[in-house]
Formats: C-alpha cells, structure tokens, sequence
C-alpha cells in the first residue's frame, strides 16, 4: 500500500494557494504545478465557480471528465492528466477519500490499422478487445486486398 505524507495546508490560505502548497512540498516540478492549478480551476469553473470542491463529489468529477472526452473531445492522456489534477486535489489536499469505482468516457479517436495494401483508419468505439482488434483487421485487410 501506498504510504502517503500528509500536510495540512495553512487553512487561511485561498484553495489554490493551498494546492500549490502542497505541490511544492512534494516537490512537483513548477510546469506541473501551472497544469494541475489550471485543470483545479477549469474543474471549478466548470461546475459554475461558486461551490467549493468540498461540497462536490464522484458525481461531479465523472460530469467534468465525461465533458472532456465527449464535448471537448479531448484524447485520454489529456483526460488522464485532468484526472490526475482532482485526484490530487481530494486526496492530498481537500484530504478526502475517493472511491476507486470512478467511471470515464474514453475520448472518441482513430487507431490507424497498417496493412501491407493501404493504411485504414478505425474508431477506437469499434475496438472492444484484442480478440474484435485482429478480426477488424482481417476484415479490412480482405476489403482493401482483395
């Protein structure tokens, strides 16, 4: 199990004053500090600025990211990083327990299938599992070859 240090921010500071106490204590880089800052806030301001973090939850999170993926289309590293920023914020921070159970949108997107005829794109909704991934692959291959 993960061992984690805690420190309680200073409770008169603004909520991101707090948070960048915290990254510096743990020593995360100044760019990481600026991304994180910015996705805290963008989590806010997407929930209408005037509730604090504290009084939001699961259900907000999952609203926030499945707006990233689905409206914003964002691709998943960009929506892993978002993620990353709230966890940061409830779990070392706010010192809040998420549940692990969170559901995410997987962003819409291309996975370029490369066949020895012709390069064929195919929605990543398409691809279900490995098993979907090699017989897409034959079919688009008989298609394109044949």
């Amino acid at each position: 199990m993960e061992k984690i240090l805690l420190i309680y921010p200073h409770i008169i500071l603004r909520l991101m004053d707090q948070v960048r106490q915290v990254l510096r204590y743990h020593n995360y880089a100044y760019r990481t500090e600026q991304t994180y800052c910015d996705w805290i806030m963008r989590y806010i301001r997407y929930h209408g600025g005037k509730t604090h973090p504290c009084n939001m939850g699961k259900n907000e999170i999952e609203a926030f990211l499945s707006h990233l993926a689905i409206q914003q289309k964002v691709v998943a590293s960009t929506q892993r990083q978002a993620f990353n920023a709230i966890v940061f914020l409830y779990k070392r921070v706010l010192i809040f327990l998420l549940t692990k159970s969170l559901i995410l949108s997987v962003p819409k997107g291309t996975r370029v299938l490369r066949s020895s005829c012709r390069k064929m794109s195919l929605p990543v909704s398409c691809l279900i599992c490995r098993a979907s991934i090699s017989s897409w692959q034959n079919f688009f291959m008989a298609a394109a070859c044949g």
